[in-house]
């Protein structure tokens, strides 16, 4: 089962903005599986990456990770301040 970001403890969650969901494009496979990301707890999380998909004015991947033995995911406004592709 996989967690909607709502539903986790606040500071389990990517500190990156929610993406608005008006894509303008098809969902693209990632560069690369996975990418360190930065959580509102101030830690660096080794995230998967699932997609990317092209939004208004910016990109919007797709990530999931692990909280507390489940698994969560959700779509995320891409920043390179907060977010960093692992290879």
């Amino acid at each position: 089962m996989t967690l909607p970001p709502r539903l986790l403890p606040a500071l389990d969650r990517p500190a990156l903005a929610p993406a608005d969901g008006t894509s303008s494009g098809p969902v693209l496979p990632p560069r690369t599986p996975e990418a360190m990301v930065k959580f509102l707890d101030g830690t660096w999380r080794l995230c998967k990456v699932l997609g990317w998909r092209q939004e208004t004015g910016a990109w919007a991947v797709e990530l999931q990770w692990g909280v507390a033995g489940r698994i969560a995911s959700g779509w995320y406004v891409y920043d390179t301040g907060r977010m960093t592709e692992a290879g």
